[in-house]
């Protein structure tokens, strides 16, 4: 079929391997294909569930939170503003822990959860809410602690109501107990008022038995209540005369 040379000057033997050889290694002619990958969608999605925004806590609270991505969460974090973790952060998807709001300042504070995805993509979510463990404050009281209340002598019981104002700058003042501590009887009974929410204001009424227009003293126990409960205690002391 060859014979001799042709007019590249090449042997139809030399031909014939050069044919052979391109068609056994087609690799310089079709590379292959890359290997097919996920695309990233973007940054995690990441839900911090409790606390909620904005509202008040105190003592020990359970904060959680969550974090989803179409590629995987490699890692969330979670650090804290004006609170105090074990070791500064704690971390796990979801996050559930434990947090002791008394290790901390009443005052505003936040959580933020960081999660990264497998792409070393990142996110970030935050909440803001209010740490209260301060008790609240009783003040101007009337009659006055530790006063002699006298209006005159009927030889009757006499009705008597103090007034007050408890105030707490935080969650808010919500009410006042009074307990007789002496004499007790049943005209010295036990009282609850809540608290005018916007003065801060109460008042409650005990009676003092006619006592032959003589000194009458009366020992009550007053607390104030803030709306979680944080509580102060007055020894309230009173010399009732009728």
């Amino acid at each position: 079929m060859w014979s001799g040379q042709n007019q590249s000057g090449l042997t139809p033997q030399l031909t014939d391997g050069i044919l052979n050889g391109i068609a056994l290694n087609t690799g310089p002619l079709f590379p292959p294909s890359p290997s097919p990958s996920l695309p990233d969608p973007g940054s995690p999605q990441v839900a911090i569930t409790n606390p909620a925004p904005n509202l008040y806590y105190n003592g020990t609270i359970t904060v959680s939170a969550s974090a989803t991505d179409r590629l995987g969460i490699a890692q969330m974090v979670m650090t804290g503003q004006n609170v105090v973790f074990p070791g500064g952060s704690v971390s796990g998807n979801p996050v559930i822990a434990s947090l002791d709001t008394t290790k901390s300042p009443s005052g505003p504070a936040s959580l933020s959860a960081t999660a990264t995805d497998y792409a070393g993509n990142t996110r970030t979510a935050t909440v803001a809410f209010v740490i209260d463990n301060t008790p609240p404050v009783l003040s101007g009281l009337s009659p006055a602690n530790g006063s002699v209340y006298a209006p005159g002598c009927s030889g009757n019981p006499l009705p008597v109501t103090v007034t007050g104002t408890l105030t707490d700058t935080l969650s808010g003042p919500e009410g006042v107990k009074a307990t007789e501590v002496s004499p007790v009887s049943q005209n010295i009974g036990v009282t609850y008022t809540s608290v005018n929410s916007t003065t801060g204001t109460f008042s409650f009424t005990f009676t003092v038995p006619a006592n032959g227009c003589t000194a009458n003293p009366v020992a009550i126990t007053i607390s104030g209540y803030d709306n979680l409960r944080n509580t102060t205690t007055l020894n309230y002391t009173l010399s009732v005369t009728n």
